[in-house]
Order: C-alpha cells, then sequence, then structure tokens
C-alpha cells in the first residue's frame, strides 16, 4: 500500500499524484476561498511543488490575495474542476483541496486560518436534519 495522495478532476483529464504525507492541511474560510470553492470555507493540503506529479493540460488564472500575495489557481478546461493552487506568500509548496482527493477520508485538517471569516452557520451543521442521498423537500 502506497502513502501516496493522490486525485482527479471531475472528468478524469487532469490525474495528480503526491508522493508524501502533505506538510499542513488548513481549512482556510477567507473570502476568495469561499468564492472559489462556492463553499463555506476550503480544506487546502500543502505539498513541497517536488512531490507532486501532474497528468493532463491545466488552465490557470492569477489573483492578488488579500494577504497581498499573487496566487496562481489551475483548473481542468474540460470540466472545471479547480486542481492546485500556488502562492508568492508559499513558494516552495503547491495546495491541493481535499474534494479532489480520490481517498478525502485521509484528510485531518491541523489548522484553520482566516478565522474572522468563519461563517456562523458552519458552527452546528453535525445538528442538521441529514439524508442519506439527494433532501426531500
Amino acid at each position: 500500500m502506497t502513502n501516496a495522495f493522490d486525485g482527479c478532476c471531475m472528468c478524469g483529464a487532469i490525474q495528480y499524484t503526491c508522493e508524501s504525507e502533505p506538510v499542513a492541511t488548513v481549512v482556510c474560510h477567507c473570502r476568495d476561498c469561499q468564492k472559489h470553492t462556492g463553499s463555506a470555507f476550503a480544506t487546502a493540503l500543502f505539498f513541497l511543488k517536488n512531490q507532486i506529479s501532474i497528468a493532463g493540460e491545466l488552465k490557470s488564472f492569477d489573483k492578488k490575495t488579500d494577504a497581498g500575495n499573487i496566487m496562481t489557481r489551475t483548473f481542468c478546461d474540460k470540466c472545471g474542476s479547480h486542481i492546485t493552487e500556488f502562492s508568492t506568500g508559499y513558494p516552495e509548496h503547491v495546495v491541493v483541496h481535499a474534494g479532489t482527493l480520490n481517498d478525502p477520508t485521509r484528510v485531518k485538517p491541523d489548522s484553520q486560518c482566516w478565522t474572522p471569516g468563519t461563517l456562523h452557520w458552519t458552527n452546528g451543521i453535525s445538528k442538521l436534519k441529514g439524508y442519506e442521498k439527494d433532501p426531500e423537500f
């Protein structure tokens, strides 16, 4: 059994493998991550750049972050799935998001950042009524 973390985009055109454990796994509450993921936060796994291999053609765009860094976000040009992030703020690292992993159950966040941006309604999610599949209205 390998310790690699591997994942892909939704359509399978992009595949990646990280040959090590993440350096850090951070839940980010910044507004950019909320906008980018379309959710309340992003769960970001930081790996050393030399530990990841990516197959497939990525598209990218750059945006200045609230911290003043330039963030390059990559995505699949076929299905639009977000694949990686690179930031001038952590130049030796690459970020992949938990949702793109083939086995996201391996994720163990060790910290969170931009906590003032935490959305109040995330605190009670575990207490909400649950459905095994699609919700019934």
